[in-house]
């Protein structure tokens, strides 16, 4: 029946076979005694000295600033239940409604409590449309039909007749910004709305910086990777690696099916199938293994270290950074924010952040026009070392085919 719940799950989907760099790179992967052998007999590290990069300033407008504040107000916003007044596009109610096929319910078509935004596109065609203009706590009946393409072949093309009882909307009242609100809201000590502005300004400016930052180093990192080889891969990290992404499939297929889905039709939301999608978490499950070889590599070759009391320090700023208090989190997660961390591979995704500050030290800043003049370079340096691979491997085919032959 809803359409947007799919898309949120393909997107997870997405995420987890990416294999992007960062703290989710590590999680599940034990490292209790991080790779207690000699790192030199499974991996062969590029250089990560002296490398060239270029780093951008960050900027940030007043509309910036005004957009984010906007943000806050709505965040900040008050909500109440209202059961009468009639509904209107971009209203939020809650309905309850039950839909029959040649009046029989069927699955998936009844709720005797969802929350709705008209106008958001989230059930078929005449759903939402059909519910305007009428008066809370009223009773509607709606004769529609299931698109042709509709994901559930079982209702597909269908007509169908829905019931649906609006039981209240949810009104919101947004705050004003002015200095009850700075004074609720500052975590500087702000108490003028224009101190409130350049405080948020500073605060966008460092995330902004911060995302730049490690863009950056993500690009250091990923040329140390593409220059790094792995010999072979140690069997207990990479049988840790699949293990937990097998786990994963499960879970997503799990997902699939909740939702109305065979796992071949999920797979071919992300423009997979069973065969490219195993190849991918395969290579997935490598990359983890290669990134933290890599990691515990430099670092120790650097005499980098991660101290408890550095973990815990970053674990609070993290907690900081997104205005949740311990007590809050354990309330939200189950967990403490340390139980989670580990769970999670903080850890490590913190030791990566002071390795990645090294190779920086390590690194020249250039101009953005030399930058991209070096990048050029390495694009066409690949693409020469590509096309010299694929020319000796079809020699290689031909003079097998010659054998043959003789």
């Amino acid at each position: 029946m809803k359409k947007g719940i799919f898309i949120v799950s393909v997107i997870a989907l997405v995420i987890i076979v990416g294999g992007a760099l960062g703290y989710g790179i590590y999680k599940n992967i034990d490292h209790t005694v991080p790779y207690d052998y000699e790192l030199e007999n499974y991996i062969k590290v590029g250089d990560y000295k002296e490398l060239p990069y270029y780093k951008e300033t960050a900027e940030v407008s007043d509309e910036d600033v005004d957009t984010e504040i906007k943000s806050r107000l709505e965040k900040a916003a008050k909500s109440e239940q209202v059961k009468e007044g009639t509904v209107t596009e971009g209203d939020s109610v809650n309905i309850a409604y039950v839909g029959k096929i040649d009046g029989e319910e069927f699955e998936g078509g009844k709720s005797d409590s969802y929350d709705l935004e008209i106008g958001s596109g989230t059930f078929i065609d005449g759903f939402e449309s059909g519910l305007t203009g009428h008066s809370i706590g009223e009773t509607v009946v709606l004769n529609l039909r299931f698109p042709e393409d509709y994901h559930n072949a079982d209702v597909a093309g269908k007509p169908v007749e829905f019931t649906v009882t609006i039981n209240y909307k949810t009104v919101k009242e947004t705050p004003e910004l002015d200095e009850s609100f700075v004074k609720d809201n500052t975590k500087t000590g702000s108490k003028t709305v224009d101190a409130y502005k350049k405080e948020v300004k500073e605060e966008l400016l460092k995330k902004k910086q911060d995302s730049i930052d490690n863009a950056m180093k993500d690009e250091l990192w990923s040329y140390i990777s593409d220059n790094s080889e792995v010999t072979k891969y140690p069997e207990k990290e990479l049988g840790d690696a699949l293990v937990q992404a097998e786990k994963k499939t499960e879970q997503y297929k799990a997902q699939a099916s909740s939702y109305g889905y065979s796992w071949a039709e999920y797979l071919a939301a992300t423009g997979m199938n069973e065969e490219s999608f195993a190849q991918r978490q395969k290579e997935s499950a490598q990359k983890q293994v290669k990134d933290s070889m890599m990691m515990y590599y430099i670092a120790r070759k650097e005499g980098i270290k991660f101290t408890n009391r550095e973990y815990k320090k970053r674990i609070a700023e993290i907690l900081d950074m997104n205005g949740i208090s311990e007590e809050d989190f354990k309330t939200k997660y189950s967990m403490t924010p340390r139980e989670y961390a580990d769970q999670n591979g903080w850890r490590e995704g913190f030791y990566l952040e002071k390795v990645l500050d090294r190779i920086e030290s390590f690194g020249k800043e250039v101009t953005k026009d030399e930058y991209e003049k070096i990048k050029a370079e390495r694009d066409t340096a690949a693409e020469g070392a590509s096309a010299s691979s694929d020319n000796t491997a079809s020699d290689a085919s031909a003079q097998s085919d010659t054998s043959a032959t003789d």
